[in-house]
């Protein structure tokens, strides 16, 4: 684990669970919607948050 004060820990955590609510509001949205150009923008949304909270997963793990 790389070396983080208690705060740069509590900010990235915040971040991260920022990024997993916003995954999950565009993969449900993307489950309700039926226009396909806009099933498919609202799912790569989705996959782009997913990178970013997975990125920082990581690089907090170190």
């Amino acid at each position: 684990m790389a070396n983080f004060t208690l705060s740069e820990l509590n900010s990235l955590s915040e971040i991260i669970d920022c990024e997993k609510n916003i995954y999950y509001k565009y993969e449900e949205y993307s489950k309700i919607v039926t226009d396909p150009q806009l099933k498919d923008k609202l799912q790569r949304c989705a996959a782009a948050h997913k990178n970013q909270y997975t990125l920082l997963e990581e690089f907090i793990k170190g």
